[in-house]
């Protein structure tokens, strides 16, 4: 039997990061992998995420696992849902800017729900210089954001390059937690972090039960340990799900192993009674000293750049704010309301075959 926690998982399927916005939806959301994918096109305050969050609130007791999808810039609002009953899986996402997702199987597989059609285009026509004004301004704040946020990566490239001249051999440590069997299963990827007008955000992304094995370590040496975790999984073709650092892809910032219930977390406060890896004791002693008070330099000045860039998110969502309620007052909930009970209904069907 499957606990809560089994039964109801939260992601991030999207990311600010050092190279700018990075999205998953065409791996989270590939057609070939559903019986069903609804898009969601409309501006902001049209009602994407209520419309998700009011279906899944409806219909998760009949699946028997659900997946809700926090959006990355603001999680308390969604990015999509995916809900599982036996064979079907069904998904609903938002298909706008910043992950503009466009049907690859229109009819087939996918379906465009277009909220814009409940608008009164006479209002937001009557709106239109403000709507410009907060769409420029917001579109200034993403970008100063994301100078940020790329001048924060160089700064930890230059931290990265000198941690792995002080990183001693991790394969031996990382091989304990590679299964010797082969199961030739593909990884799956998903975000249990996000970066945005909050600054770093993070999910419990685990079921209860998995057993936890914190990575802790000195500047960032523990995702490089479970890079190479990673990487030895995907040469077993280990069946598992990996947690991509939310800056950096090429890094990784947790794993959850199938077929083992283990996950390796970095970047979580140990619990009591759970095995702990400090990293920090391979690196070398003697070279740390000496590069410490750099390491720490750099440290802090990244630390620095991505407070700005989370101030700069900051004045982005409030424009977005500013922007949802021209929407919201040009849009007939009550007509839209009827529709979304319809697709409630529609999607029940689809899961009781």
């Amino acid at each position: 039997m499957l606990s809560q926690n089994d039964k109801n998982r939260s992601y991030f399927a999207a990311a600010n990061g050092y190279n700018g916005f990075r999205s998953y939806f065409n791996t989270v959301f590939n057609p070939k992998q559903f019986s069903h994918i609804y898009i969601l096109k409309g501006g902001p305050g049209t009602g994407k995420s209520s419309l998700m969050k009011r279906v899944v609130s409806t219909l998760s007791e009949e699946c028997e696992r659900t997946e809700t999808i926090f959006c990355s810039s603001d999680p308390s609002s969604l990015d999509g849902i995916i809900l599982e009953k036996g064979k079907i899986k069904i998904a609903v996402l938002d298909g706008t800017s910043p992950h503009a997702v466009d049907p690859s199987l229109p009819g087939g597989c996918e379906q465009i729900i277009n909220l814009g059609d409940f608008w009164d285009i006479n209002i937001l026509k009557s709106k239109r210089d403000e709507a410009l004004e907060l769409s420029e301004r917001k579109k200034d704040a993403y970008r100063l954001a994301y100078s940020y946020l790329s001048v924060a990566g160089r700064i930890t490239a230059v931290r990265d390059e000198i941690v792995r001249g002080l990183l001693g051999d991790c394969s031996p440590l990382a091989e304990k937690y590679i299964p010797i069997k082969k199961e030739n299963e593909i990884a799956a990827t998903r975000l249990m972090s996000a970066f945005g007008k909050g600054g770093l955000t993070r999910l419990e992304s685990f079921a209860e039960q998995t057993k936890r094995v914190y990575c802790v370590g000195l500047y960032g040496s523990e995702l490089m340990f479970l890079s190479t975790v990673a990487e030895g999984l995907a040469r077993q073709g280990a069946g598992c799900i990996r947690f991509p650092s939310v800056f950096d892809d090429t890094k990784t910032e947790a794993i959850e192993i199938h077929g083992q219930s283990t996950a390796l977390v970095a970047l979580l406060p140990p619990y009591d009674n759970c095995e702990v890896i400090d990293t920090s004791r391979l690196l070398d002693s003697k070279g740390l000293s000496s590069e410490r008070s750099r390491l720490e330099f750099l440290t802090h000045e990244r630390e620095v750049m991505l407070w700005a860039a989370a101030d700069e998110f900051k004045k982005a969502s409030d424009a977005h704010f500013e922007l949802e309620k021209i929407y919201t007052s040009s849009m007939s909930f009550d007509e839209q309301s009827e529709y979304i009970n319809k697709l409630i209904d529609d999607i029940s069907d689809m899961l009781s075959k």
